[in-house]
């Protein structure tokens, strides 16, 4: 998701990383598209 955002010109407002102000395996990038949008991308991975 973050290359092709990056890719069609998206503004990157946080590069992808783990945010652990949210919970441990919070791992997100935040983008602004083209139209004013603000969008998230996330994926949850917990502790096994």
């Amino acid at each position: 998701m973050f290359g092709a955002a990056k890719d069609a010109g998206t503004e990157v407002l946080h590069e992808p990383r783990v945010w652990p102000e949210y919970h441990p395996g919070y791992y997100a990038v935040f983008v602004r598209d083209r139209d004013g949008n603000n969008v998230e991308a996330v994926h949850h991975t917990f502790p096994g």
